[in-house]
């Protein structure tokens, strides 16, 4: 007979001890060599919120929401999570070619359709936009698309009223019922005069506009939201995480006041707004930002009196994360961006391909870019489950605490966005554009130091990679061809616009063949100082682009000789540390063998003639001294003297001037390269002593 099997249940973790704080804190103490961990671990937000290196149950906030779907739906707008919707963006100027990758979209495993669209026909939509001189051309674009299934969001800029009144003439073309409609017009004019600087109409005009398609929107169309906050433009300009949320809840109010003005009672306005954030790769922030949106929306909404009204929040990968080079590091940028947006409860999430900037605004990312951005959403919804789970950052301490954290910091810049006026005035007055700069300015500081690093650019970077093909396209052709399209069509402005130019006019006037151009108001009824993009790589990477057109030009690299001072064990990790800082500006760096072959004696003197000739070897007339602290005390100075009179017209030593720095100086040392100092700085000068080939 067999043994009976044992029944009983292991204990989890049993043969694990149980360490406590005061145990972590000695442990982690003696690894930084005494120092204070919770001193050497903590990091800054670019808001200032502290992200500690370890959380107990004492750093938990007062108040967590017992469970999602309740109030301040901290934890998520519903008890069951359906999952988020994935929502790929299209913005090819020709309504065909957008047509084929919505199809494709759609085939792949998206959810939800995203349609920038250039009513204008002047490029200054978004990125790009799909070229629309008709209703023909929208339907064109969404041929094959049951829009009773796929829900459609809009980005019009400025002209987001006719973009929204061609969507619902395109759904009265097609025979479909207003209940069975679903999707998000997006109206956002202070997004839009953020990002262009400008808009057609004063401001007060616009919001006016935007609050009564809100209304039409609220009594017509049960499944579709009129106006959108997407906060994008702030984030992509460099706004930390809490400025981000200050500016977008303080554009929520602003349409709030409108939709009043309108006559729509708060509860049915909140419900009219959709708010998009970015989604970058501090997974902490991140999630800690979205769940934190959500509580300052209802802090919003129980001010109003409207009650109970959950955030509709989805996000987007962020534009700034982005890098031309090295681009297939963007995948794991998306995929880490793509699961904090997750796990902090998006309703819906567009993620971009890994390829979105290596062209201009009408370069397109490749299909199989496109593919592969879509499948990091279906590979974290359906292959890691996350789409099953409600707020899985609920009730770590970490994410409760940075989430309550993030929210206070929030709404203290938003209290100051309000006493300035609002969103408007702040934008007006360039107070908040000047507070993003600063915030900006330090990070760029930052970067510039290398004290954050972005990998395949300022680390680890590939001077000679080849990028990946993407094929340019002639926006500027496809829009002329729009144009010429709209100018044929022979209609004049139906008669109905001369009464009342509103959103169901609008529609009316669509179906009878008006174009959008007739519709659209094209002068510049109010000017600011606008939010420019600060990709965080630009730097590096115009560096990066100079090299490249040295390289074009004279068929060589620019490139700095490492002169390796000493054996291997001496100088191998100057002169690794060395290469990698100047290939982060394209420059290569030859190194030489050191100096301890056969040839040499033990004198500091052969030492220094041996590297004075890898120097004139190598072709080079910069070069970078590496070597051991010990190395440079015994011999920096008669190496220094040795290579320049060798012909080297610039000599860097790499570590920090010490106590003999002016005999390196008069030896012939001009700077100093090292951990913590300015490499853009000491990158740009380079180049520009080395300046174009002859």
């Amino acid at each position: 007979m067999s043994k009976a099997a044992d029944t009983s249940s292991p204990a989890l973790a049993g043969a694990f001890s149980n360490p406590s704080e005061a145990d972590w804190l000695a442990a982690a103490e003696k690894a930084l060599g005494g120092r204070d961990p919770h001193k050497a671990l903590t990091r800054p937000s670019d808001d200032g919120v502290a992200v500690r290196p370890l959380y107990t149950r004492a750093d938990g906030p007062a108040h967590v929401d017992p469970v999602p779907g309740f109030a301040s739906f901290t934890r998520g707008a519903a008890a069951a999570r359906p999952g988020w919707a994935i929502r790929q963006g299209v913005d090819h100027p020709d309504p065909a070619a957008a047509n084929a990758q919505i199809l494709a979209d759609l085939e792949g495993g998206a959810t939800d359709v995203a349609l920038t669209l250039d009513l204008a026909l002047d490029g200054r939509s978004g990125r790009g936009g799909i070229a629309v001189a008709s209703l023909d051309d929208l339907d064109r674009a969404l041929a094959g698309v049951h829009l009773d299934l796929a829900p459609v969001a809009l980005d019009a800029g400025a002209h987001g009223v006719t973009a929204a009144a061609m969507l619902a003439a395109l759904w009265q073309r097609r025979g479909l019922a207003d209940a069975k409609v679903a999707g998000a017009f997006n109206i956002d004019p202070m997004g839009a005069l953020a990002a262009q600087g400008s808009l057609p109409v004063p401001l007060t005009q616009a919001l006016a506009e935007a609050a009564q398609l809100a209304a039409r929107t609220d009594a017509r169309f049960a499944r579709v939201t009129a106006l959108g906050v997407d906060s994008g433009v702030y984030h992509a300009a460099g706004a930390g995480e809490a400025q981000e949320l200050a500016a977008a809840i303080a554009t929520g109010v602003a349409y709030l006041r409108a939709m009043e003005a309108q006559g729509l009672p708060p509860e049915r306005a909140g419900r009219q707004i959709a708010f998009t954030l970015a989604a970058d790769t501090d997974v902490y922030l991140t999630i800690a930002k979205l769940r934190a949106a959500r509580r300052l929306w209802q802090r919003v909404m129980d001010a109003c009196g409207a009650g109970d009204v959950a955030m509709a929040l989805g996000a987007r990968t962020a534009e700034r994360m982005l890098t031309r080079r090295d681009p297939w590091v963007n995948l794991l940028r998306a995929t880490l961006a793509g699961f904090a947006a997750a796990t902090g409860g998006a309703d819906w999430l567009s993620v971009s391909p890994h390829d979105a900037e290596l062209g201009g605004p009408d370069d397109q990312s490749t299909d199989t870019a496109r593919r592969i951005a879509r499948n990091v959403q279906v590979i974290l919804a359906e292959e890691s489950r996350m789409a099953q789970v409600i707020d899985p950052a609920g009730g770590a301490w970490a994410f409760e605490a940075l989430t309550d954290e993030m929210a206070q910091a929030a709404w203290v810049q938003f209290q100051t966005i309000e006493a300035e006026g609002g969103i408007a005035r702040a934008l007006e007055t360039e107070r908040l554009q000047a507070r993003i700069a600063e915030t900006a300015r330090r990070r760029d500081d930052a970067l510039a130091t290398r004290k954050r690093a972005i990998t395949g650019v300022s680390e680890f970077a590939d001077p000679g990679e080849a990028l990946p093909a993407v094929e340019p396209v002639d926006g500027d052709a496809l829009r002329a061809a729009a144009r010429e399209r709209a100018e044929r069509s022979g209609h004049v402005l139906p008669q109905v616009m001369t009464a009342n130019p509103g959103f169901e006019v609008q529609i009316t006037a669509l179906t009878q063949g008006a174009t959008p151009t007739m519709l659209i108001d094209s002068g510049e009824g109010v000017q600011i100082e606008r939010l420019a993009r600060r990709p965080l790589a630009a730097t590096y990477e115009t560096l990066r682009d100079r090299a490249d057109a040295h390289m074009a030009a004279s068929g060589r690299r620019p490139a700095v000789f490492l002169a390796a001072l000493g054996p291997l064990a001496d100088h191998g990790a100057r002169v690794n540390w060395a290469r990698n800082a100047l290939a982060a500006g394209g420059l290569d760096a030859p190194a030489g063998p050191g100096t301890d072959t056969a040839t040499d004696t033990a004198t500091d003197t052969d030492a220094a003639t041996t590297l004075a000739q890898q120097f004139k070897d190598s072709g080079c007339v910069e070069a970078v001294l590496c070597g051991s602290d010990a190395a440079y005390e015994a011999g920096a100075e008669a190496a220094a003297r040795a290579l320049k009179a060798a012909g080297c017209r610039h000599l860097t030593l790499a570590g920090k001037p010490g106590d003999r720095a002016e005999a390196w100086a008069a030896a012939g040392v001009d700077a100093y390269l090292y951990l913590g100092c300015d490499i853009l700085a000491a990158l740009g000068a380079i180049h520009d002593r080395l300046g174009e080939p002859a």
